[in-house]
Protein backbone atom coordinates (compact mmCIF):
# COMPACT_ATOMS: atom_id res chain seq x y z
CA UNK A 1 0.00 0.00 0.00
CA UNK A 2 1.33 3.07 -1.06
CA UNK A 3 1.08 6.01 1.60
CA UNK A 4 0.91 8.98 -0.59
CA UNK A 5 -1.43 9.32 -3.55
CA UNK A 6 -2.57 11.56 -6.06
CA UNK A 7 -6.37 12.04 -6.81
CA UNK A 8 -8.38 15.00 -7.98
CA UNK A 9 -5.92 17.76 -7.24
CA UNK A 10 -5.18 16.74 -3.85
CA UNK A 11 -2.42 15.00 -2.28
CA UNK A 12 -3.29 12.24 0.12
CA UNK A 13 -1.15 10.93 2.65
CA UNK A 14 -2.39 7.89 4.69
CA UNK A 15 -0.47 7.83 8.67
CA UNK A 16 -1.07 5.21 11.06
CA UNK A 17 -3.00 6.04 14.03
CA UNK A 18 -0.78 3.94 15.84
CA UNK A 19 2.81 5.90 15.47
CA UNK A 20 1.31 9.15 14.26
CA UNK A 21 -0.25 11.32 17.04
CA UNK A 22 -3.53 13.78 15.81
CA UNK A 23 -1.81 16.43 17.87
CA UNK A 24 1.56 16.31 15.91
CA UNK A 25 -0.39 15.95 12.35
CA UNK A 26 -2.19 19.55 13.54
CA UNK A 27 0.75 21.12 14.22
CA UNK A 28 2.47 19.43 10.76
CA UNK A 29 -1.05 21.07 8.96
CA UNK A 30 -0.05 24.69 10.59
CA UNK A 31 3.87 24.99 9.86
CA UNK A 32 2.29 23.29 6.36
CA UNK A 33 -0.90 26.19 5.56
CA UNK A 34 1.39 28.32 3.26
CA UNK A 35 2.16 25.64 0.87
CA UNK A 36 -1.29 23.43 1.11
CA UNK A 37 -4.63 23.52 2.53
CA UNK A 38 -5.29 20.02 4.72
CA UNK A 39 -7.63 17.94 6.68
CA UNK A 40 -7.08 14.80 8.57
CA UNK A 41 -9.62 12.54 9.15
CA UNK A 42 -9.33 9.11 11.09
CA UNK A 43 -9.81 6.27 8.87
CA UNK A 44 -10.07 2.85 10.82
CA UNK A 45 -5.94 2.02 11.75
CA UNK A 46 -5.11 5.19 9.45
CA UNK A 47 -5.15 9.35 9.36
CA UNK A 48 -5.87 10.90 6.07
CA UNK A 49 -4.87 14.13 5.71
CA UNK A 50 -5.82 15.75 2.31
CA UNK A 51 -3.68 18.18 0.94
CA UNK A 52 -4.56 20.84 -1.51
CA UNK A 53 -1.93 22.99 -3.02
CA UNK A 54 -2.09 26.26 -3.15
CA UNK A 55 0.22 26.09 -6.22
CA UNK A 56 0.16 23.58 -9.46
CA UNK A 57 4.11 22.76 -8.45
CA UNK A 58 3.30 21.32 -5.94
CA UNK A 59 1.23 18.97 -6.73
CA UNK A 60 3.51 16.01 -6.20
CA UNK A 61 4.29 12.82 -4.12
CA UNK A 62 6.84 14.50 -2.92
CA UNK A 63 4.63 17.40 -1.43
CA UNK A 64 3.08 14.49 0.80
CA UNK A 65 6.30 12.83 1.45
CA UNK A 66 7.55 16.38 2.43
CA UNK A 67 4.24 16.64 4.96
CA UNK A 68 5.27 13.35 6.55
CA UNK A 69 8.70 14.75 7.53
CA UNK A 70 7.06 17.54 9.21
CA UNK A 71 4.68 15.46 10.89
CA UNK A 72 8.00 13.46 12.37
CA UNK A 73 9.44 16.44 13.25
CA UNK A 74 6.08 17.37 14.98
CA UNK A 75 5.95 14.51 17.15
CA UNK A 76 10.13 15.12 18.19
CA UNK A 77 9.40 18.69 19.48
CA UNK A 78 5.92 17.60 21.96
Amino acid sequence: MQHVSLKNGAVIVKLNRQFYSREALDKAAKEFCNACNSKTTKQGNFFQVILLPRSKGLYRKETGLAFCNFALAAMQTR
